[in-house]
């Protein structure tokens, strides 16, 4: 998957910047390099990072038509979204509850994605349980490669960049810190399908899999209310929720069925943590 990602990317970059198109053919060869270190279990985790931020660069060369091709694709996209809930619920439910208490409590959630997309391989880490960390990154990998697909098709700018219905609620230490993110981050155009909604549904299902069940509850309940926040926060669409869970549901449906790896000296035979842990 990494691989062929890259390969893909320096095709794309090839025709703009043959620099950024070298550095894609050299990240493609880094799977055999470190297959025999300790990195080989999670470097796909940290891919993301470089997924999400290229966006930005790549997305006006592929899309050269401007703010008149954007306003187009997000039109089509707002059809959709009416066409599926009757109504624009980025802009309806602020607007029907701008309460001090929710606002906070929904960007609590929205900056929440953070801690989770960190802190459960970070665990497994700690536990040195590494079929489950190779397990966990590579289904993160894999839903933010289809994410960037999507957008190198059809990139959707989101509501986020646009005037705020309800610019009252729009204060507290979690609305600035997902502010400051954005800023120092954030890609346009990658808003169809959200990597909050589709990322945070990835992380609960593995967790369904390697975590006692209190625990898989519990990061399952913080993964809906992250996909509810992308939308009250008006960072994205009610469609583009649904997008990320929809395909973070279908692509680890098909990952549930694959064959799991033989086991090596690197990676123990797979075991769920125990109760408790």
């Amino acid at each position: 998957m990494f691989i062929a990602y890259n390969l893909l990317l320096a095709l794309l970059w090839a025709p703009h910047n043959l620099a950024f198109a070298g550095a894609h053919i050299a990240a493609a060869v880094l799977p055999p390099l470190l297959a025999p270190t300790p990195f080989a279990d999670s470097y796909p985790a940290f891919a993301v990072i470089g997924i999400w931020t290229e966006m930005g660069a790549i997305l006006p060369l592929l899309h050269p038509d401007g703010a008149a091709g954007a306003a187009a694709r997000d039109a089509a996209a707002l059809r959709l979204d009416a066409l599926v809930f009757g109504t624009h619920w980025h802009t309806e439910w602020i607007a029907r509850m701008p309460w001090g208490w929710l606002s906070s409590l929904m960007y609590a959630a929205y900056c929440s994605y953070y801690a989770l997309l960190l802190g459960l391989p970070f665990v497994f880490w700690l536990l040195r349980h590494r079929e489950a960390l190779a397990d966990l990154a590579f289904r993160i990998l894999l839903v933010y490669a289809a994410c960037a697909v999507c957008y190198l098709v059809f990139p959707v700018i989101g509501p986020a960049p646009l005037p705020p219905v309800a610019d009252a609620v729009r204060h507290g230490a979690f609305f600035e810190m997902s502010a400051a993110v954005q800023r120092a981050g954030d890609s346009l155009g990658t808003s169809l399908p959200s990597t909050h909604a589709a990322g945070s549904m990835t992380i609960a299902l593995a967790a369904w899999r390697w975590l006692p069940r209190p625990l898989a509850l519990g990061t399952l309940g913080v993964a809906v209310a992250i996909a509810l926040a992308t939308v009250y926060t008006q960072n994205h669409y009610a469609i583009d929720a649904v997008a990320g869970v929809v395909l973070a549901v279908c692509l680890q449906t098909i990952v549930s069925r694959l064959p799991a790896a033989p086991a090596t000296a690197l990676a123990p035979r797979r075991r769920a943590l125990p109760a408790g842990a």
